[in-house]
């Protein structure tokens, strides 16, 4: 859709408009009065409209009115002069996309129209990414249309019913959290209880009374008594996150008590039965740790009974502009925000290229920052942190880094580093120097020592 529509009650200004409209590629309908306009915008789709403010019968801003009640989403520019500029700001605030003031050049015109043109090829990929995400992700909280992520989605499907235990592997902020809320959300479980528990968050005996529960007097401090997890939980789900942390006395307790459904609480001689289905996640690779003796293998073959292992973003780099609107529609919610943010495309490509060592919880982290730090209405690669710009494969030899002796090696990551740094900021090395930190005489240094060009790395905004 090229048509653009322009208003205007003097014919020069029309045809002056046709003229630069067609120049950068669209096609010109013009209208020589407000209600002619209306009229035609009512029986044809436009990309945009081009409306004086000054006309009579129907003015400008009676135009935008109309317009924005037929079709909310069409962009509408003004045309004013000097002394109605206030008034086009007003435009503004009921609707009117932008405003030019006469006399006006094809590069104002240009400018404006180039904005619209991204502006929606934004909304009509944020249209084709939601498509994609109620089509693709079949599983309460977990987002993703990658074959790896298919995969888990099946496995979640065939295990959820059942009341199987459940190991869940990956590294970490890969989402293993969800994977397990997913098997309960779709389990027979669903109207009882999730507990999930961060078994690396707390010390040995704390945990015992974390799970198990303890009697008034087991300790001190424990001044009455408490119930357990595994009690609060019975009937439902026990998530026991970062189990490879857990210590071996706590290992032969837990493995007795799934193995026999019932427990001592810490300090008691009453024996709790509990129903509790039992799903555990790890970062460690566990039977490596059995090997060493770090982790019972009893209780390593307890919870190994149905695994799943989460891919890391890297190796689902498809999934990660589904993921990027995800998150930033969450983010709008959770900031009160009636819109979200959009996000440039450059920004996207650069994740698609960055290793995200945090995975999916870096990802969400990031743009969380970006959304905060942003100006406008579209997060763009000024706001992102350094470290995405200096981990492409191409520009940091993390590979063959630890080859290296620590000269070099360094070397290697500054020449890297400033070489990320220029590429964010265009070329401009006052902005580098504050990035990094250091003074700009020394950047320069650092510069001819690795025979690095600022003149590479230049915008239009990159002036030293």
């Amino acid at each position: 859709m090229r048509r653009i529509l322009i208003i205007d009650d003097e014919e020069a200004i029309r045809l002056l408009l046709s003229t630069i409209v067609r120049q950068f590629g669209y096609e010109a309908v013009t209208a020589e009065n407000g209600a002619d306009g209306v009229e035609k915008a009512a029986k044809n789709r436009f990309f945009a409209v081009i409306t004086d403010l000054k006309m009579p019968v129907m003015d400008g801003l009676e135009v935008l009115e109309r317009l924005r009640k037929m079709d909310p989403s069409l962009p509408v520019i003004i045309i004013t002069a000097h002394g109605t500029v206030e008034t086009a700001v007003e435009s503004m605030k009921l609707g009117a996309t932008d405003f030019i003031i006469k006399p006006f050049s094809p590069t104002q015109i240009e400018v404006i129209l180039d904005k619209i043109r991204r502006q929606a090829e934004i909304e009509n990929e944020n249209v084709k990414l939601k498509e994609l995400l109620r089509r693709t992700s079949p599983m309460p909280g977990l987002v993703g249309s990658d074959p790896l992520m298919l995969d888990v989605f099946s496995l979640i499907d065939k295990v959820s019913a059942t009341d199987s235990t459940i190991l869940i592997t990956g590294e970490s902020g890969t989402g293993k959290e969800l994977v397990a809320r997913a098997v309960h959300l779709k389990s027979g479980r669903i109207s009882e209880k999730f507990v999930a528990v961060n078994c690396a968050a707390f010390s040995e005996n704390l945990l015992e009374s974390e799970i198990f529960g303890h009697e008034k007097g087991a300790f001190t401090g424990a001044v009455s008594r408490k119930l357990g997890l595994l009690e609060v939980a019975s009937g439902g789900t026990v998530f026991l996150d970062e189990i490879g942390e857990t210590s071996p006395q706590f290992q032969v307790r837990l493995l007795r008590v799934m193995q026999e459904n019932e427990f001592l609480r810490v300090g008691g001689t009453e024996l709790i039965r509990v129903d509790t289905r039992y799903l555990a996640a790890t970062n460690k690779d566990l039977a490596e740790e059995v090997k060493k003796g770090g982790f019972r293998k009893d209780l390593f073959y307890r919870l190994n009974v149905f695994p799943i292992n989460l891919p890391p973003l890297r190796q689902r780099r498809s999934d990660i502009p589904v993921l990027v609107d995800h998150f930033m529609e969450k983010l709008a919610k959770r900031r009160g925000l009636k819109e979200k943010k959009n996000v440039a495309k450059e920004v996207v490509d650069l994740f698609m290229e960055y290793p995200w060592p945090g995975n999916v919880r870096e990802l969400e982290n990031v743009l969380e920052r970006a959304m905060i730090l942003a100006h406008g209405d579209v997060l763009s690669l000024d706001v992102l942190p350094p470290e995405l710009f200096v981990s492409k494969a191409s520009d940091f030899p993390q590979d063959g880094l630890l080859e290296l002796k620590f000269r070099p090696a360094r070397s290697s990551f500054e020449a890297a580093y400033l070489k990320g740094l220029l590429k964010k900021f265009g070329g401009n090395v006052t902005q580098v120097a504050k990035a990094a930190g250091l003074r700009r005489e020394t950047v320069h240094e650092k510069m001819k020592r690795y025979k690095i060009s600022s003149g590479e790395y230049k915008t239009q905004n990159g002036d030293e």
